[in-house]
């Protein structure tokens, strides 16, 4: 499984110098050594779908997609992990479930994400 790490004072990523234990706690690295717990208020761990767009980008929970859909039309949506499952929410309660670029039926393109773009920014 792949995670990346928000920073919610920085307002960014930080893609290294952390590590995840196997009982799911996060540490600050360097040097090859552990150096400390990272406080996870400040923090959000975002998850990987392993599900790719239609660019080769890897969709993570959070991002923001837009979707072809019945080969018509396009909507955009928020990526969520729900109920076992990998879900493009258009609203807070209908939803698709994400797949894979497959043929041209299901055309999903990354065009941000929530912690750095707002939704209304892509409708």
């Amino acid at each position: 499984m792949k995670y990346k790490l928000w920073d919610r004072n920085e307002k960014e990523f930080i893609e290294n110098g952390w590590v995840i234990f196997p009982n799911g706690d996060l540490y600050w690295t360097g040097y090859g050594n552990i150096i400390d717990k990272v406080c996870m208020k400040d923090y959000v761990l975002i998850k990987s779908s392993d599900i790719k767009d239609i660019n080769n980008q890897e969709v993570y929970e959070g991002d923001i997609i837009k979707t072809l859909r019945n080969l018509s039309y396009y909507e955009y949506g928020v990526v969520k992990y729900k109920e076992g499952g990998w879900r493009i929410y258009t609203t807070e309660s209908e939803f698709y479930l994400l797949k894979p670029t497959l043929g041209g039926i299901y055309t999903n393109e990354i065009m941000g994400n929530i912690f750095e773009n707002k939704i209304d920014d892509f409708d």
